[in-house]
Protein backbone atom coordinates (compact mmCIF):
# COMPACT_ATOMS: atom_id res chain seq x y z
CA UNK A 1 0.00 0.00 0.00
CA UNK A 2 1.28 3.33 -0.82
CA UNK A 3 2.25 5.17 2.49
CA UNK A 4 1.04 8.64 3.34
CA UNK A 5 3.77 10.66 2.80
CA UNK A 6 4.46 9.38 -0.81
CA UNK A 7 0.96 9.45 -1.90
CA UNK A 8 0.70 13.34 -0.65
CA UNK A 9 4.16 14.04 -2.90
CA UNK A 10 2.28 12.59 -6.00
CA UNK A 11 -1.20 14.66 -5.12
CA UNK A 12 1.28 18.02 -4.96
CA UNK A 13 3.29 16.90 -7.48
CA UNK A 14 2.93 18.95 -11.03
CA UNK A 15 2.09 16.25 -13.19
CA UNK A 16 -0.59 15.22 -11.09
CA UNK A 17 -3.21 15.64 -14.32
CA UNK A 18 -0.79 13.53 -16.35
CA UNK A 19 -0.34 10.82 -13.45
CA UNK A 20 -4.20 10.81 -12.56
CA UNK A 21 -4.91 7.20 -14.45
CA UNK A 22 -2.00 5.66 -12.90
CA UNK A 23 -3.49 6.81 -9.31
CA UNK A 24 -6.69 5.47 -10.09
CA UNK A 25 -4.99 2.31 -11.20
CA UNK A 26 -3.49 2.02 -7.65
CA UNK A 27 -6.58 3.47 -5.85
CA UNK A 28 -9.29 0.70 -7.72
CA UNK A 29 -5.89 -2.11 -6.57
CA UNK A 30 -6.20 -1.01 -3.19
CA UNK A 31 -2.76 0.46 -2.97
CA UNK A 32 -3.68 3.72 -2.24
CA UNK A 33 -5.66 3.45 0.90
CA UNK A 34 -9.18 5.01 0.36
CA UNK A 35 -9.90 6.20 3.25
CA UNK A 36 -6.12 7.86 3.30
CA UNK A 37 -7.31 9.67 0.65
CA UNK A 38 -10.76 11.20 2.08
CA UNK A 39 -9.28 11.71 5.16
CA UNK A 40 -6.17 13.93 2.45
CA UNK A 41 -9.38 16.36 1.64
CA UNK A 42 -9.06 17.61 4.75
CA UNK A 43 -5.44 18.46 4.58
CA UNK A 44 -4.31 21.79 5.34
CA UNK A 45 -2.25 22.02 1.99
CA UNK A 46 -5.08 22.99 -0.51
CA UNK A 47 -3.63 21.56 -3.65
CA UNK A 48 -2.85 18.36 -1.48
CA UNK A 49 -6.55 18.28 -0.69
CA UNK A 50 -7.60 19.82 -3.64
CA UNK A 51 -6.11 17.28 -6.14
CA UNK A 52 -7.09 14.27 -3.41
CA UNK A 53 -11.19 15.38 -3.95
CA UNK A 54 -10.16 15.25 -7.28
CA UNK A 55 -9.00 11.78 -7.61
CA UNK A 56 -11.90 10.61 -5.47
CA UNK A 57 -14.66 12.27 -7.62
CA UNK A 58 -12.84 10.66 -11.02
CA UNK A 59 -12.71 7.54 -9.30
CA UNK A 60 -15.48 7.15 -8.05
CA UNK A 61 -17.70 8.64 -10.86
CA UNK A 62 -16.14 6.06 -13.06
CA UNK A 63 -16.07 3.22 -10.83
CA UNK A 64 -19.02 3.97 -7.83
CA UNK A 65 -19.72 0.26 -7.12
CA UNK A 66 -15.78 0.19 -6.17
CA UNK A 67 -16.36 2.56 -3.29
CA UNK A 68 -19.02 2.18 -1.99
CA UNK A 69 -18.76 1.52 1.41
CA UNK A 70 -16.78 4.22 1.76
CA UNK A 71 -20.22 6.19 1.74
CA UNK A 72 -20.52 7.12 5.56
CA UNK A 73 -16.63 8.22 5.02
CA UNK A 74 -17.38 10.81 2.23
CA UNK A 75 -20.92 11.82 3.53
CA UNK A 76 -18.83 12.89 6.89
CA UNK A 77 -15.61 14.46 5.16
CA UNK A 78 -17.70 16.05 2.42
CA UNK A 79 -19.63 18.09 5.20
CA UNK A 80 -16.12 18.83 7.19
CA UNK A 81 -14.39 19.92 4.07
CA UNK A 82 -13.46 23.39 3.84
CA UNK A 83 -11.44 24.25 0.66
CA UNK A 84 -14.08 25.42 -1.74
CA UNK A 85 -12.10 23.50 -4.34
CA UNK A 86 -13.23 20.46 -2.50
CA UNK A 87 -17.30 20.91 -1.77
CA UNK A 88 -17.17 20.76 -5.84
CA UNK A 89 -15.73 16.84 -6.44
CA UNK A 90 -17.87 16.21 -3.35
CA UNK A 91 -21.20 17.65 -4.38
CA UNK A 92 -20.30 16.22 -8.13
CA UNK A 93 -19.47 12.31 -6.27
CA UNK A 94 -23.02 12.77 -4.36
CA UNK A 95 -24.73 14.00 -7.56
CA UNK A 96 -23.19 10.64 -9.12
CA UNK A 97 -24.03 8.16 -6.50
CA UNK A 98 -27.68 9.16 -5.94
CA UNK A 99 -28.58 9.61 -9.54
CA UNK A 100 -31.58 7.30 -10.69
CA UNK A 101 -29.08 5.59 -13.09
CA UNK A 102 -26.88 4.58 -10.34
CA UNK A 103 -25.69 0.61 -10.17
CA UNK A 104 -27.88 -1.41 -8.22
CA UNK A 105 -25.07 -1.90 -5.61
CA UNK A 106 -24.96 1.61 -4.99
CA UNK A 107 -28.84 2.32 -4.93
CA UNK A 108 -28.95 -0.46 -1.97
CA UNK A 109 -26.12 1.04 -0.07
CA UNK A 110 -28.07 4.56 -0.22
CA UNK A 111 -31.19 2.99 1.08
CA UNK A 112 -29.45 1.43 4.33
CA UNK A 113 -27.91 5.04 4.82
CA UNK A 114 -29.61 7.94 6.09
CA UNK A 115 -29.04 10.49 3.65
CA UNK A 116 -31.03 13.67 5.43
CA UNK A 117 -27.27 14.97 7.06
CA UNK A 118 -26.51 15.72 2.69
CA UNK A 119 -29.83 16.92 1.99
CA UNK A 120 -29.06 19.89 4.89
CA UNK A 121 -25.59 20.27 3.95
CA UNK A 122 -26.94 20.22 -0.16
CA UNK A 123 -29.36 23.17 0.93
CA UNK A 124 -26.81 24.79 2.69
CA UNK A 125 -24.74 24.88 -0.18
CA UNK A 126 -27.58 26.30 -2.09
CA UNK A 127 -28.54 28.73 0.21
CA UNK A 128 -25.02 30.53 0.65
CA UNK A 129 -23.94 33.42 -1.33
CA UNK A 130 -20.23 32.06 -1.28
CA UNK A 131 -20.83 28.85 -2.84
CA UNK A 132 -19.36 28.28 -6.32
CA UNK A 133 -21.83 28.35 -9.22
CA UNK A 134 -20.95 24.53 -9.93
CA UNK A 135 -21.37 23.52 -6.71
CA UNK A 136 -24.90 24.57 -6.04
CA UNK A 137 -25.51 22.82 -9.91
CA UNK A 138 -24.35 19.52 -7.83
CA UNK A 139 -26.00 19.90 -4.96
CA UNK A 140 -29.24 20.89 -6.61
CA UNK A 141 -29.24 17.51 -8.74
CA UNK A 142 -28.71 15.43 -5.53
CA UNK A 143 -31.45 16.55 -3.73
CA UNK A 144 -33.43 16.28 -7.16
CA UNK A 145 -32.09 12.51 -7.15
CA UNK A 146 -33.34 12.19 -3.71
CA UNK A 147 -36.99 13.80 -4.43
CA UNK A 148 -38.37 9.80 -4.80
CA UNK A 149 -36.84 8.99 -1.26
CA UNK A 150 -38.09 11.92 0.49
CA UNK A 151 -41.08 14.08 -1.41
CA UNK A 152 -40.22 16.66 1.81
CA UNK A 153 -37.36 18.25 -0.19
CA UNK A 154 -39.81 18.74 -3.23
CA UNK A 155 -41.32 21.91 -2.46
CA UNK A 156 -38.64 23.68 -1.00
CA UNK A 157 -36.02 23.04 -3.60
CA UNK A 158 -38.58 24.33 -6.12
CA UNK A 159 -38.54 27.62 -4.06
CA UNK A 160 -34.75 27.72 -3.50
CA UNK A 161 -34.24 27.07 -7.25
CA UNK A 162 -36.48 29.45 -8.42
CA UNK A 163 -35.13 32.11 -6.14
CA UNK A 164 -31.28 31.02 -7.30
CA UNK A 165 -32.40 31.32 -11.23
CA UNK A 166 -33.75 35.37 -10.77
CA UNK A 167 -30.44 36.68 -10.88
CA UNK A 168 -28.53 33.56 -11.56
CA UNK A 169 -25.83 33.22 -13.72
CA UNK A 170 -26.69 31.12 -17.12
CA UNK A 171 -25.13 27.95 -15.36
CA UNK A 172 -28.03 28.52 -12.81
CA UNK A 173 -30.61 29.40 -15.43
CA UNK A 174 -29.85 26.20 -17.35
CA UNK A 175 -29.83 24.01 -14.69
CA UNK A 176 -32.19 25.20 -12.69
CA UNK A 177 -34.72 24.80 -16.29
CA UNK A 178 -33.39 21.36 -16.30
CA UNK A 179 -34.13 20.74 -12.62
CA UNK A 180 -37.40 22.02 -12.48
CA UNK A 181 -38.78 20.17 -15.40
CA UNK A 182 -38.10 16.85 -13.37
CA UNK A 183 -39.22 18.57 -10.32
CA UNK A 184 -42.79 19.54 -11.71
CA UNK A 185 -43.78 16.72 -13.47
Amino acid sequence: MLLLSPLINDLKAADFRRNMEQLILLLRNGEIDTTELIQLTLHRDRKVSFHAAWLLEIALTRHPEEFIEHLPDLLRYGALATNPSCHRHYMKIFSCLTRPKAPASVKEQLADTDMEPLISLCFEKLDDPLTRVAVKVCAGETLCHLTGRYPFITSPLITQLKALMQNGSPAILSAGCRLLKVLQK
